[in-house]
């Protein structure tokens, strides 16, 4: 079984709703931090004072996407205007917390490859975000070349060709040989 603590421990204060995260998960978000002036603040906190009311969009992608949705529920709970894109999100938190995250957060996309199995971890008690719309291969005009590729079926990468088909103009290889071409589809 996974590790697990309280929300009572976690940076993110959720109310009085009793919810757990994966461990894991929630220490690598404790440890972000944002440096204005060489002072160093949490980063909820830190983005809910540096943002006031003004909107902010929160993306992220696989572990990055679980850690969004920590930063997306802490800044919606404080009245922040924000606006998440998750994509490849694993089980952010149990059945508490998505229903903590879906009366708090207005403006969520969650986008899963259905090949992923990423977004399948960690297993029970956690649960995907509500909403999360589902790409099935029969709906993406432009797979992956290497589809069948279990990393394939993960990377940023290939989300982003399945989205969006001119990020990639050439061949797309899920592995690339070359980890500079990463940037030619803005990972």
């Amino acid at each position: 079984s996974f590790p697990t603590r309280r929300s009572s421990d976690l940076c993110v204060p959720i109310g009085t709703a009793d919810t757990e995260a994966p461990k894991g998960f929630e220490a690598i978000y404790e440890s972000m931090v944002l440096v204005v002036n060489g002072v160093q603040t949490p980063i909820a906190q830190g983005l809910d004072i540096a943002c006031g009311k003004s909107p902010v969009w929160v993306a992220g992608h696989s572990l990055g996407a679980a850690l969004g949705a920590y930063l997306t529920v802490f800044l919606a709970i404080n009245g922040c205007n924000v606006i998440a894109r998750l994509f490849a999100c694993p089980n952010p938190g149990d059945p508490a917390f998505a229903e903590v995250f879906d009366a708090a957060v207005k403006d969520c996309q969650v986008v899963n490859w259905e090949r992923d199995v990423v977004p399948h971890l960690p297993p029970w008690p956690f649960v995907p975000l509500r909403g999360v719309v589902h790409m099935q291969l029969a709906d993406v005009s432009n797979p992956p070349s290497d589809w069948l590729d279990f990393a394939c079926n993960h990377h940023a990468g290939c989300y982003a060709k399945m989205l969006d088909p001119s990020v990639a103009t050439e061949t797309w290889s899920c592995i690339p040989v070359n980890p500079a071409s990463l940037t030619a589809v803005g990972v």
